[in-house]
């Protein structure tokens, strides 16, 4: 991975947090419990 990337794969803020959440069910096609698990 390139250098920064830890911004978006470790997100720390909680706009962040639920962003790349709800990214990850829509997007992605996660689950909820995959989703929940992973953010929180």
């Amino acid at each position: 991975m390139r250098a920064g990337s830890e911004f978006f794969t470790s997100p720390t803020g909680a706009l962040q947090r639920r962003y790349e959440a709800l990214r990850s069910y829509f997007v992605e096609e996660r689950s909820a419990e995959a989703v929940a698990e992973r953010f929180g």
